[in-house]
């Protein structure tokens, strides 16, 4: 992924979860690894009858990525899908999912469970981001596009990951050729947060 004037981050799938967002570990410390997973933990106490297995799974599951047991996290937030099929709960458990396959490099199971994920909460907009980020990673930008606008839209502006949407966006307009977009979102990038000025 390049950013501007020839400064690189190199991609090499040493991804993790940072409050929902598919991030570089070199980027935020790896202290807030399982920050959703946790929030999940405390959202499945609400869970009603299903709530002591939830919360066995998603404890699971935490533990199972904090040791990179990459498999056994998958199918324990398969369980938690099960147990709650459309609710907030089950939009979360599909975008750790997709995230836990992109750590494997199963870009295609990660794109479906996000897509999954935005079907079942339409103003999630943090699903919108991580299948933007992995549209980039695959060359698909204009998907990547049009899902870092739909992030913005859904996205306070105060939100502290905007400002990293907007250069993600510019540089997707920028691999199109997009020159006068990308600038734009690049300025926009640099208003919102000073280590994106060139």
């Amino acid at each position: 992924m390049r950013f501007f004037k020839g400064l690189t981050m190199k991609i090499d799938r040493d991804l993790f979860i940072d409050q929902g967002y598919l991030v570089l570990r070199n980027v935020i410390p790896k202290k807030t690894v399982l920050f959703l997973l946790g929030l999940m933990i405390l959202v499945g106490l609400a869970c009603g009858d299903s709530t002591e297995k939830v919360n066995d799974y998603l404890s699971k599951a935490k533990l199972h990525l904090d040791n990179g047991e990459y498999q056994k996290a998958i199918e324990d937030l398969t369980a938690v899908i099960r147990l709650n099929t459309q609710d907030e709960l089950a939009a979360l458990a599909y975008s750790n999912r997709a995230t836990v396959y992109t750590m494997l490099n199963q870009d295609q199971k990660a794109i479906e469970d996000l897509t999954e994920a935005i079907r079942i909460d339409p103003k999630f907009a943090k699903a919108y981001y991580n299948r933007a980020y992995i549209y980039n990673e695959l060359g698909e930008y204009q998907k990547s596009i049009e899902d870092y606008t739909e992030v913005i839209a859904k996205s306070s502006p105060l939100d502290p990951i905007i400002g990293l949407v907007y250069a993600s966006r510019g540089l997707a307009y920028g691999e199109l050729g997009q020159k006068d977009k990308a600038d734009s979102d690049r300025q926009r990038a640099c208003e919102l947060d000073s280590k994106f000025c060139e």
